[in-house]
């Protein structure tokens, strides 16, 4: 009896090490949102992914992507400038986030932040990623500070985008610096939870895995972030609207999905069914040319969203797009 005893508690051990196993490789998902629930979903990047291949990663069921800008008073993320551009013309929605740093003033990260990140028709709101670091787990710094700095910080990407932004948080970095707070009742969150569903009442954003594989990057990080929004694809589009003016179609341009260029524009194709989000067809992606050699992040580089008319007349199995509008990417 001892002896089965034994064996039984051996195979439960080597059953849990190998599920834990499973779970830190991400091959099994501790957070899997309904796409039902949740159909808005996207995706957050730095230089840790190293070369991203955005037409690839966005035919994945990805919607939008918040690429990171800056930390702190004057550190930039070598891939910001790519990334920036090229996530632009993969049809994403797109934004930009800075890393809070406890050890800068507000100001000082708000005047870096809005000299990095020009902004453009449709950008999706700044972010402002708060959340412990470094000697910062073990002695997190007090509420009062933090706070000031922090709101000089809002104030400044506010007046200057027009929009508040968005904070990330961590469980820990929320209640610690925003819970409660009457001045920041009225920001979007976008709660980090790896483990477990957002235990908050009010969060805009999840990022509900921080292990997911996908195809696209070739970094020293093998993982990528996962995140949805709450709320449908009509919520979102009412919540962060493109906020691109129509013009003139160019009588000149190849209308088709066959990968011809509409008006001069971006390339793009449609590679599969998917159905049609935000006035493009799901998987009609646009290639991406290869990073400028220095890195740094040319005129010719940075892209605008804009809406042209196509004919009416134009249907892809059945269906019009979006009235008669497609979203195409000029540069």
């Amino acid at each position: 009896m001892k002896l089965r005893f034994r064996f039984c508690l051996m195979l439960a051990a080597v059953a849990l090490a190998a599920a834990g196993t499973l779970v830190f490789f991400g091959v099994i998902p501790l957070n899997n949102p309904s796409e039902a629930e949740f159909p808005v979903r996207g995706v957050d990047v730095s230089a840790h992914q190293g070369r991203v291949d955005w037409p690839t990663l966005a035919s994945q069921g990805i919607d939008f992507a918040f690429v990171k800008a800056t930390e702190g008073s004057s550190f930039v993320d070598s891939r910001f400038a790519y990334n920036f551009a090229q996530a632009q013309r993969s049809g994403l929605r797109v934004g930009a986030y800075h890393f809070f740093s406890f050890e800068s003033s507000g100001e000082a990260q708000a005047a870096h932040f809005i000299e990095t990140v020009e902004p453009f028709p449709g950008m999706l709101p700044p972010v402002i990623d708060l959340e412990y670091y470094g000697g910062f787990f073990d002695d997190p710094p007090a509420p009062g500070p933090v706070r000031t700095e922090l709101d000089a910080l809002v104030e400044r990407l506010t007046a200057h985008y027009g929009v508040s932004p968005i904070l990330y948080v961590t469980e820990a970095s929320y209640a610690r610096y925003i819970e409660g707070v009457e001045a920041y009742d009225g920001l979007d969150i976008w709660i980090r939870s790896v483990y477990r569903s957002p235990q908050m009442h009010a969060w805009t954003f999840w990022q509900y895995s921080n292990r997911a594989r996908l195809k696209g990057y070739d970094g020293d990080e093998r993982y990528i972030d996962l995140n949805v929004f709450r709320g449908t694809e009509r919520e979102f589009e009412e919540k962060y609207p493109n906020g691109q003016q129509a013009y003139p179609a160019d009588s000149s341009a190849d209308i088709d999905m066959s990968g011809r260029r509409y008006g001069g524009g971006a390339v793009c194709r449609r590679t599969g069914a998917g159905g049609f989000r935000f006035g493009l067809p799901k998987a009609a992606r646009c290639k991406s040319p290869e990073p400028p050699a220095n890195g740094k992040q040319h005129a010719a580089n940075r892209f605008a969203a804009e809406t042209t008319a196509l004919p009416p007349s134009l249907f892809l199995k059945g269906e019009n797009l979006s009235a008669g509008r497609m979203l195409v990417l000029k540069p």
